[in-house]
């Protein structure tokens, strides 16, 4: 695996998703995380597997071949380091909003607002901390990312190649997904 290569699509992505998030922050009004992640998560998502992967094989097929397969490594970037930045701050920005719809007193004229009770403090710290927990979760459940992180595994792994059990079965399972 050329490190190096996947180092520079990962700064690459990164200088665009946090420009885009830092620009939204500063120009979206009122002040919204969620919006902002999104825009970001939108300026960084490609369609690597189904536009990239022709790309790559006909521009490095003769020099680099094996770039094709960095097609597989590069989706993981966004999926596991930067979307999650971007899931965090929309679930925050969406438990803003449910805190701020909770506090507001109702217009009932039945019901007293001085009544109203506001959340507390280590109630909205809490549901913080479920909120990254969950999205770590999924993330990581996530299957192009743990399919990844199992065949760099398996690379570490099987360092002479793979046993002619699994290779066998294996490529026939690969021939039906040519893509």
């Amino acid at each position: 695996v050329n490190w190096r290569f996947l180092f520079a699509i990962f700064i690459s992505k990164s200088v665009v998703f946090f420009s885009v998030l830092l620009i939204g922050l500063l120009v979206v009004r009122p002040l919204n995380l969620g919006k902002s992640g999104i825009l970001a998560i939108f300026c960084t998502q490609s369609n690597d597997f189904a536009i990239g992967w022709p790309i790559v094989s006909a521009l490095y097929s003769g020099v680099h071949p094996e770039y094709s397969a960095y097609i597989y490594l590069m989706a993981p970037i966004s999926l596991a380091v930067l979307n999650p930045i971007a899931y965090v701050m929309m679930e925050i920005s969406n438990l803003q909003l449910r805190n701020r719809e909770q506090v507001t007193p109702a217009t009932s004229p039945m019901r007293c607002p001085q009544a109203e009770e506001t959340p507390s403090r280590r109630k909205i710290l809490r549901g913080k901390c479920l909120v990254i927990i969950h999205t770590l979760k999924s993330i990581f459940l996530n299957p192009i990312l743990l399919m990844t992180l199992l065949g760099v595994l398996g690379s570490v792994v099987f360092k002479n190649g793979l046993p002619v059990v699994m290779k066998s079965i294996l490529t026939t399972l690969g021939n039906s997904f040519a893509a």
